[in-house]
This record gives structure tokens, C-alpha cells and sequence, in this order.
């Protein structure tokens, strides 16, 4: 009788749940059982050029929940690059490219600035971060 209660245990719960992975499979942060969700937008990625008082594009748009990936140069002097609602703040030297990666998880509308003392524009080389719902 106790063989008889396992197997249609076993048989209900194939029929229940199948042979179907898991939704929501462990990340590979180890035996922390963490969850990690896929992020929900595109990768979006983005060449910006920094020059002697400016950002070109000095204004990015990208919708909630994309991967933003930010290809930074300089065309003259050293400059910088920091947008303090993600925690960024960059270096952007000439003749090398600098690379910012992140999740663009807050709705609304970032500054960003220059914050490598570059000449007297300096406080004026802004841009803005749009971030759609």
C-alpha cells in the first residue's frame, strides 16, 4: 500500500508541474539562492564625443529598463564625464575610449557633466539624460 501512495504522488506531481525548468533560474552568485530578473529593455549603445566646452550628443534618450552603453572620446584635452544619479563618474582621456556601462532603472530627466577641470568653459559643458517609463 505505502509503494501505491508514492507512485500516485509521483504521478500527481508529474501531472501538476511537468518537466519544466524553473521561471526564475539561481543566478551564479553560489549558494546564496539569490534570484536575478532579466533585464526588461534593449541594450542601447552610444558613441559620445567630448570637446572644448561640450558633449555631442548632449542630449541621450533611452527608455526605462534598457542597457545603456556610453563609448566616451575626447577630441583636445582630458575631460570628464558624471552623472550622479548612476554613480558615474568617469575619466575620458584623448585618444582613448572610455566605456560606461549601466542600467537605466530611474525614470526622468539627468545632468551630466564635465568633471575633469578642462578650461574656462568647463561649467558650462553639460548634457542631459532622458529616461522614459
Amino acid at each position: 500500500m505505502r509503494v501505491r501512495t508514492v507512485l500516485a504522488v509521483l504521478l500527481i506531481s508529474v501531472m501538476l508541474f511537468g518537466c519544466s525548468s524553473p521561471q526564475n533560474p539561481p543566478s551564479a552568485k553560489g549558494d546564496q539562492g539569490l534570484v536575478s530578473a532579466a533585464p526588461t529593455g534593449n541594450a542601447v549603445e552610444i558613441d559620445v564625443v567630448a570637446k572644448k566646452w561640450s558633449f555631442s550628443p548632449d542630449v541621450i534618450t533611452v527608455k526605462k529598463g534598457d542597457h545603456v552603453r556610453l563609448s566616451l572620446t575626447s577630441q583636445d584635452v582630458t575631460h570628464g564625464f558624471m552623472l550622479p544619479e548612476y554613480g558615474i563618474n568617469a575619466v575620458v582621456e584623448p585618444g582613448k575610449t572610455t566605456k560606461i556601462e549601466f542600467t537605466a532603472d530611474k525614470a526622468g530627466t539627468f545632468s551630466f557633466r564635465c568633471s575633469v577641470m578642462c578650461g574656462q568653459g568647463h561649467s558650462g559643458q553639460r548634457g542631459t539624460l532622458i529616461v522614459e517609463p
